[in-house]
């Protein structure tokens, strides 16, 4: 369930007091370091995200000198996360009697740039999927709701 404030619109803050931002792949470009993690004997790991596709922009061990996904600045992080970045295929059959969509096969790739709202157009298809992006002091999620395929998809 998302917090949702009096007006009906998304606080900022989720009970596990992480920051919310609704459809943040349409906003303002930002970008931010996960602080290093001791792994099972104690490796230290970092991350660096993006509000772009599935925000994982590269991550490594020691410095940026050994990163396990290709290290990008920010200006080019931006524009190549969502593609070259990890990503989601979702391939499934609708089973069920009760829904008008039993029996139906879709393939959907979620928090695909395609499918992007464009808060600036009043005529933007408002069928397109919700986006939401939960930062903490050392964790990052995201989620994608799409009333389309009647699909919830959430990386963690």
């Amino acid at each position: 369930d998302l917090p949702v404030s009096d007006d009906g619109s998304l606080m900022l803050f989720d009970n596990l007091k992480r920051f919310l931002m609704e459809d943040y792949d349409a906003r303002s470009n930002f970008a931010s370091f996960l602080p290093g993690v001791g792994g099972f004997f104690g490796k230290p790991v970092w991350a660096f995200y993006v509000n772009r596709g599935q925000v994982l922009a590269t991550f490594g061990t020691e410095s940026k000198d050994y990163p396990l996904l290709e290290f990008n600045p920010a200006n080019k992080a931006y524009q190549l996360t969502p593609y070259i970045g990890f990503r989601t295929f979702v391939r499934g059959t609708r089973k069920g009697a009760t829904s008008a969509l039993a029996g139906s096969s879709f393939e959907v790739e979620p928090f695909n740039p395609g499918a992007t709202r464009n808060l600036l157009d009043p005529d933007d298809d408002p069928d397109k999927p919700k986006r939401i992006l939960y930062v903490g002091t050392n964790e990052v999620e995201i989620q994608e709701i799409d009333g389309i395929h009647d699909l919830t998809t959430a990386v963690k």
